[in-house]
C-alpha cells in the first residue's frame, strides 16, 4: 500500500537511497513553495482519496445566511449570473389573472428559451416556493411564497386596501375604469384597479408596466409633490391608448410625499361634452380622501 500510493521513485547512479523508497514532503521544502505545508497538494490527492485527510468542504454561496443556504434552489443556482435571475423574473412576469397556469412548453415558446433552460427555472421556483407544480398535467402555478411577497408589498404600501372602498364609490358613479398606479425607476405599475361594466372598456392588468411620460396616471406620477397638488388633475386624450381619455390626481402620505396616482380611463367618446372635467374634479375628492386616510393633511393657502 505504501508503494501504490507514493510511488517509486528512479534514482541517479550513485544515489545512496535504494530503489522503491518513498519520498514525503518536508516541512523545508513545503515553506520553499509558498510557506505552509499542503499535504494535499504534495501528494496529489491520493491520501484524501484513501482516507487519510477529511475531504475538502465546497464554502457556502457568499452573502447569504445559513438557512438560505441549505435551499435547493440556492445550491443550484448560487454560481449563475444575472442573466439567470433575469430570465426567472421574465418567467414570473408571465402570470396574470387570465394567465394562471404555464406549462414547460408555453414558458420556453414565450421567452424563447429551450425547454430544457425553461423546465429548470421552473422546478428552481417550484423548488424554492414560488410556483407549483400539477401532477397530472405538470403545468406550473404560483406558490404560497409569492403570496408572502404580495402580502409584504401590501404592508409596506398598505394605501390599496384603504383606497378600495372610495374607488368602489368613484367607479359606481363614473362607471368607468378606475386604476391606483405607484411610481418604481423609470415606470409605473398598477396595484389595484376595478373595471367598468361597459362591454368597451380599457382593461388594466394589476402588476402592468407602464411609462410615466404617457397617460394621465404617468403625467402625475412624474411631477414633483408641489407640482402634483399644484396640478389637481391632469387629463390626457389619446396619449397612450389611441381613441382614450384619462383623468389623474395625485395621493399623498402624511409627511406629504407623493405616493400614487388615482385615475378614471375610458373610450374618447365617453369623456365629451365637459365629462372629462367633471370627472377631474370627482377623481381629485377621491384621491384627497384615500390621501386623509394615510394621514396627509393639506396646507391652507391663504389668498
Amino acid at each position: 500500500m505504501r508503494r501504490s500510493l507514493l510511488g517509486a521513485c528512479e534514482r541517479a547512479p550513485g544515489d545512496p537511497r535504494r530503489r522503491g523508497d518513498s519520498v514525503r514532503p518536508t516541512r523545508s521544502r513545503a515553506r520553499a513553495r509558498g510557506g505552509n505545508l499542503d499535504l494535499r497538494s504534495a501528494w496529489g490527492g491520493a491520501a484524501s482519496r484513501h482516507g487519510r485527510l477529511p475531504p475538502r468542504r465546497r464554502p457556502a454561496a457568499a452573502g447569504l445566511p445559513s438557512h438560505l443556504t441549505e435551499c435547493r434552489c440556492v445550491r443550484r443556482s448560487a454560481g449563475e449570473g444575472a442573466q439567470t435571475v433575469a430570465r426567472a423574473a421574465a418567467l414570473l412576469d408571465l402570470y396574470t389573472p387570465e394567465r394562471r397556469e404555464v406549462s414547460v412548453g408555453e414558458a420556453a415558446l414565450m421567452l424563447g428559451l429551450a425547454k430544457s433552460t425553461a423546465h429548470r427555472l421552473l422546478a428552481t421556483l417550484r423548488d424554492c416556493g414560488y410556483l407549483r407544480q400539477d401532477q397530472r398535467s405538470g403545468r406550473y402555478a404560483l406558490g404560497a411564497k409569492v403570496l408572502m411577497l404580495a402580502r409584504a408589498y401590501d404592508a409596506d404600501h398598505g394605501f390599496p386596501r384603504l383606497a378600495r372602498p372610495v374607488m368602489e364609490r368613484l367607479r359606481d358613479e363614473v362607471n368607468e375604469t378606475v386604476g391606483l398606479y405607484v411610481c418604481e425607476g423609470d415606470a409605473r405599475y398598477c396595484i389595484e384597479r376595478l373595471e367598468s361594466s361597459h362591454d368597451m372598456r380599457l382593461v388594466v392588468n394589476v402588476g402592468q408596466r407602464m411609462p410615466l411620460d404617457r397617460g394621465a396616471a404617468g403625467r402625475i406620477l412624474s411631477m414633483t409633490p408641489a407640482q402634483a397638488q399644484r396640478a389637481g388633475a391632469v387629463i390626457t386624450r389619446a396619449e397612450r391608448v389611441p381613441n382614450a381619455c384619462g383623468v389623474a390626481a395625485g395621493i399623498f402620505d402624511a409627511n406629504a410625499h407623493l405616493v400614487a396616482a388615482l385615475d378614471v380611463t375610458g373610450p374618447l367618446d365617453r369623456f365629451g361634452d365637459g365629462r372629462a372635467e367633471r370627472y377631474a374634479a370627482l377623481v381629485v375628492s377621491a384621491a384627497a380622501e384615500i390621501s386623509a386616510a394615510l394621514g396627509h393633511r393639506p396646507i391652507e393657502r391663504t389668498p
